[in-house]
């Protein structure tokens, strides 16, 4: 993924207001998290409800409100401890850091760890102390791989992400799991698909850091992606989160020795997500009967200054139960 080099501002929508449009059917009204990157710093002049148009096919929706969401972040760290991954430790502990320094109090931080099977080590909280020291120790010794214990072998991604949805529990509109990890997966019972609908029915939003494996760099260099980053790309966008992939093999390999300057803008990008988004209120016409996309667009702005925004949200709604 091409790193991100310039400065941005984000905004984002919603509000609790009841919606006196048609039915007050609960399944119709719906609040989901909205942010707008501006690409250039630019503030979005005029936002509000009117600046956004929203459509499914066959089914209205109306945006009724746009609310600056103030309210503390609830984040669960999800680390990658695989056998397959114990190379990139290092850095892994670093960048977990990096999250922990960059999130301030209130806001709460949990830390989990996955290989074959999905551990929680610290439930989400605002203190930093425990999680900094569960971080700095969360990797098992490197191991020769004939020794490696068979629980270290497996790469379940894909559970320990739906794992980390339930953990979570009852949904609050703003909630993250943030997971470095290589992208890949040998052994998870589910797929990307059924994390995607865990996370989208409790309104969660996935961001990851992606640290590629030499077969990826391969695949790169011979100008064809790999599939586990496509996928993994895929699933944050499909949430309303991040994924950015630091390729950590030249001057981003040691964050100890000072990161990349496209790094670190990546990553102050992936905060700014998390902590600065709007909450915004719509309500549809009629029950969905399945999932479905949806499109959220700006209205009001001209052509070639839209291009300069991108708007970031959870792309699927689901129908109620």
């Amino acid at each position: 993924m091409k790193l991100l080099k310039a400065a941005t501002t984000v905004v984002a929508a919603a509000s609790m207001v009841a919606s006196a449009w048609g039915q007050t059917d609960k399944c119709l009204d719906r609040t989901l998290p909205l942010s707008i990157i501006s690409w250039d710093g630019s503030p979005l002049p005029g936002l509000g409800p009117q600046a956004l148009e929203a459509s499914i096919t066959d089914i209205k929706v109306k945006v009724n409100s746009l609310l600056l969401d103030q309210e503390p972040r609830r984040i669960l760290l999800l680390m990658d401890i695989s056998a397959s991954f114990l190379d990139k430790s290092d850095p892994a502990i670093g960048l977990g850091l990096d999250l922990v320094d960059h999130i301030p109090p209130p806001s709460e931080i949990g830390l989990a760890s996955f290989a074959g099977s999905f551990t929680l080590l610290a439930a989400p909280a605002a203190d930093r102390t425990e999680i900094r020291s569960k971080i700095q120790s969360v990797f098992p010794p490197i191991y020769p791989k004939r020794k490696a214990p068979r629980s270290e072998w497996g790469t379940a991604l894909w559970d320990a992400v739906r794992d980390s949805a339930d953990l979570l529990g009852s949904s609050r509109i703003g909630d993250v799991i943030f997971v470095i990890t290589n992208g890949s997966d040998n052994s998870s019972k589910g797929d990307s698909t059924q994390a995607t609908r865990a996370l989208l029915a409790k309104g969660i939003r996935l961001f990851a850091i992606e640290i590629p494996d030499s077969s990826f760099i391969r695949a790169r260099e011979s100008g064809r992606e790999g599939d586990q980053v496509e996928r993994m790309r895929a699933v944050t966008d499909e949430t309303g989160g991040f994924a950015i992939t630091p390729f950590l093999g030249t001057s981003d390999i040691s964050i100890k020795r000072g990161m990349s300057s496209q790094l670190r803008n990546s990553l102050n990008l992936q905060y700014h997500l998390i902590l600065n988004f709007y909450r915004i209120d719509v309500t549809l016409s009629q029950p969905l009967r399945k999932q479905l996309k949806w499109k959220l667009s700006l209205t009001g702005v001209e052509n070639s200054a839209r291009k300069n925004y991108e708007l970031n949200y959870p792309k699927s709604l689901l129908p109620c139960d």
